[in-house]
């Protein structure tokens, strides 16, 4: 497996241990957290079912959603953050990934019921990892809205 292959799989090990801490939810107390809400295209259209990852800078709390069919997500924070409202201030690292438990059907592009060894990821490479991805986001006090539009073929 090369470096670059070990770095995608714990990106994506992070994004599932991140969604697997904010799905499981935390108490009312916490951190004073910023509402985080926006919508991420892919080539100008919506992708349902994109985990967004906020990763801190510096300080702050790692935060992580998930978007709908219009492409829109709300995040949430972890670690001892009040579930459902964002995250804190401060400037972060923004990755996506969505990945695919199934192997694809070449003629009708439908998930079969074979299961592959690895999941396939399915958003661009350069947006799934905290050290190449170019997406950045700078929470502030109050409701913070982003849209993120990335490309099939990102330009670095």
């Amino acid at each position: 497996m090369t470096g670059s292959m070990r770095r995608g799989h714990a990106a994506t090990a992070w994004v599932f241990i991140a969604v697997t801490i904010l799905s499981a939810g935390c108490g009312r107390a916490g951190p004073d957290v910023q509402m985080i809400r926006g919508v991420l295209t892919l080539d100008g259209a919506p992708v349902e079912g994109v985990a967004v990852v906020f990763t801190p800078e510096d300080q702050g709390l790692m935060a992580a959603g998930k978007t709908d069919a219009d492409g829109a997500f709300v995040l949430n924070a972890s670690l001892g953050a009040r579930f459902g409202e964002g995250t804190t201030v401060g400037d972060y690292v923004v990755t996506v990934s969505k990945l695919t438990p199934y192997k694809i059907d070449r003629v009708t592009g439908e998930p079969t019921k074979i299961l592959l060894p690895e999941p396939k990821q399915l958003m661009p490479r350069v947006y799934t990892t905290i050290s190449d991805s170019p997406l950045r986001a700078s929470v502030s006090k109050g409701l913070n809205e982003f849209r993120f539009e990335l490309s099939s073929r990102p330009v670095r």
